[in-house]
């Protein structure tokens, strides 16, 4: 796919589209996912038309995981990291039920208060969901690259983290079908973790912090 891409799709691709179809293919080869193009940039490659956008497609069980998100009365906001958030026009989803977070017009701190559970990989923002008592899934579906890529890593998340660890896209639904039934895994083990490294939960930290600095 790649080759065919690069020799019959680049004279009709503008260069954000040639961005955005570079990072999808490096993304799908990592994780061993299939990946196609669909819609109308077929039809304009067949007609010789520039292409001025993409649709691409996965294969996977996103219909079936929107109803879920109908059945329970529940939304999936999905906000991209800072650094892919200049591409956030390649994400595109017409279902009420899932929402593309541009950070031109979503808070990022009004998205962490309202949200009822967090799914992550490595990031740190956990630690903000998680100083609010609110469930952490961590889907690090790429561990052993990450490792590799990142040379270790600061924080050992099945020792220390505020939630399950999962590798799987069928462990991370599960999870996500726990929390919709009330049964998610927030054990004792994890409320502990999130009690020792935020002992102090008050609403005083401001003053903590300003007393300290007045005492330097």
């Amino acid at each position: 796919m790649s080759i065919y891409l690069q020799n019959e799709f680049n004279n009709y691709l503008n260069d954000d589209c040639k961005t955005a179809i570079n990072a999808v293919y490096i993304a799908a080869k990592k994780h061993n996912i299939n990946i196609f193009l669909i819609g109308g940039v077929v039809r304009d490659l067949i007609m010789n038309n520039p292409i001025k956008d993409i649709d691409i497609t996965v294969e996977g069980d996103a219909i079936e995981f929107a109803k879920m998100l109908e059945k329970y009365d529940y939304k999936l906001v999905f906000y991209p990291h800072y650094e892919v958030q200049p591409l956030i026009g390649c994400f595109v989803s017409d279902n009420k039920r899932i929402v593309i977070a541009d950070r031109k017009t979503h808070s990022l701190d009004d998205l962490l208060r309202k949200a009822a559970l967090m799914i992550t990989d490595y990031s740190s923002v956990a630690f903000d969901f998680a100083y609010m008592r609110k469930p952490v899934i961590y889907y690090q579906f790429d561990k052993e690259n990450f490792l590799v890529e990142y040379g270790g890593r600061y924080f050992v998340h099945e020792k220390d983290g505020f939630g399950p660890v999962v590798r799987t896209k069928k462990d991370c639904i599960q999870e996500i079908v726990n929390f919709f039934n009330g049964e998610f895994n927030s054990s004792s083990v994890y409320a502990g973790r999130s009690r020792v490294t935020f002992p102090n939960y008050d609403k005083k930290n401001c003053e903590r912090i300003y007393e300290r600095i007045k005492a330097l």
